[in-house]
Order: C-alpha cells, then structure tokens, then sequence
C-alpha cells in the first residue's frame, strides 16, 4: 500500500513539472526575450565647424554642466535653441507616446533636449533618443529607423533664426543589440563634409564642415 502511495505521489510531481515547464516555455516564446529587444537606440554627437577650421559650437552657454567629469557634460540652455524631432511613420507614433508629458513629469521635462559634450578640447552636440517595437499594441511596430531629421533652430550656430532639418542616416550596429549607428548627415542650406565614428559604446561621434552655404526659400 506505501508502495502505490509513493507511487501516485511521484507520477503526480512528474505531471505538475512538465506543466510547469510548458508554461514558463510559452511565456518565454510569447513574452519578449530580452530588454534590449524592446527599443532602438540613436546616439549622436556632433562637433561643427565653419570652412576655416573654427568650432562654432564653443561659447554656447549650458546648464548643469560638469567640469569635473571625465569628460565635460552638461545641457545646452533652452534659450539658445528650439528642437524637434521627426521619425518616419509608425515611428513618430512611437517616439511621441513615449516622450509626452505624463502625469508627475514637468510638463516640458520629456520634450527634444540638446546635450552639450567636451571631447578632445572639442565641443559636441549630443542628440540621444529610443524608439519602442511595441509588444503591447499601443501602435504600430516600429522597425529601425534609416532616417530621422531634427529641424533645429540654433542662432548661436548659424547666425540667424531659421529653422534648419539636420537629416541623419542611420543602420544598426553588429555589436550592440537595439544600437544605431548615424552613417550620413546633411544640413539643410549648407554643403558638408563630415567625418563619424563610434566609440566603445556605439555612440556615434561626428565632425562635421560647413563648406559653402545656400539660401533658404
């Protein structure tokens, strides 16, 4: 009688294991595999220049900036600058649901904002943003984006009040999951040579040249 007990209670812990293991194995198909599946990351940072050499973004006044760092960091005053931030669709709808004001969040807290870097004695806009794949049908997936343009308004870098569409290229890094890599920029009214990299981070650091300039209808 113990026997078939003992037998009963082992075919029953058998049973429950396997189902067990069925659902961790179908919340693993289903869920989403790992975090870094869940967004794309863009990481610019641009130094510019005039056809002479000259760095047209030392002088711009920031907040918070930290001297102490490694490397200077800190964040280009908002009077110096307006900023927004295009994606291809679906992706605007991904950027937008994750970058408006939600409840407890300053309202302008998770609008565009201009970081400001020193690297080698030179200074470097940094634009940083992510973009979602949307596991839970908010919107439409977003795949990487191969474009997105920032239309900047910067008087301080270009002497005047227009707004400018900075274009970014990117594609995807072959080292770092959910990491874009900008292969090309171009700046509205102007022609350029540029010159990027990607530090150990996938981060993508860019020089470029304002060589001549045109007029903006």
């Amino acid at each position: 009688m113990k026997t078939i007990k003992l037998i009963c209670l082992l075919s029953l812990f058998v049973i429950c294991g396997c189902n067990n293991s069925t659902m961790n194995s179908d919340t693993d198909e289903k869920g989403p595999k790992k975090s870094d599946d869940l967004y794309y990351m863009y990481s610019l940072y641009v130094n510019i220049q005039d056809a002479s050499g000259v760095d047209l973004i030392r002088g711009i006044e920031s907040e918070d900036w930290c001297s102490n760092c490694d490397e200077g960091i800190g964040t280009v005053k908002k009077d110096f600058y307006s900023l927004e931030v295009v994606f291809p669709v679906p992706c605007q709808d991904s950027y937008a649901l994750h970058n408006k004001p939600r409840v407890g969040y300053i309202p302008d807290e998770l609008t565009p904002k201009l970081g400001l870097r020193k690297l080698n004695n030179r200074y470097y806009l940094e634009f940083s943003t992510n973009t979602f794949v949307n596991p839970w049908g908010e919107y439409e997936n977003c795949p990487p984006a191969e474009k997105i343009t920032l239309k900047l308004t910067c008087p301080f870098l270009f002497g005047d009040d227009i707004s400018r569409e900075i274009v970014t290229f990117w594609q995807e890094s072959k080292i770092v999951i959910g990491k874009q890599l900008c292969s090309k920029i171009e700046i509205e009214g102007y022609t350029v040579s540029s010159q990027i990299e990607y530090d150990k981070s996938q981060n993508s650091v860019a020089s470029v040249i304002l060589k001549t300039k045109a007029s903006i209808d």
